[in-house]
């Protein structure tokens, strides 16, 4: 999915005269091939990630800016799972 509007690409004198599809084409193609590069999503959505923390306090996560944080959960070595205190929490 493109994160680029139609209506601002049309906005560009150079844009203006290209084809709807082929136009949105286009910016599916830079979104997809800048998304690779830097190596994560860049549209603002809700997302579900679990990580591998192997003891450790800090980890790092796969998408940013996180506008909201809803909850953590930990699963303990025997299955067991507790929330994160949201206190606890540095974003």
């Amino acid at each position: 999915m493109s994160w680029v509007s139609l209506e601002r690409l049309q906005k560009s004198p150079v844009l203006a005269a290209v084809a709807v599809g082929l136009l949105q084409d286009l910016a599916q193609a830079a979104c997809a091939s800048i998304e690779r590069y830097i190596g994560r999503p860049l549209e603002l959505k809700e997302r579900t990630e679990k990580y591998d923390g192997d003891d450790r306090r800090t980890l790092f996560l796969n998408v940013f800016p996180v506008t909201i944080l809803t909850e953590i959960i930990v699963t303990d070595s025997d299955g067991g799972q507790r929330p994160i205190l949201q206190t606890l929490i540095l974003i």
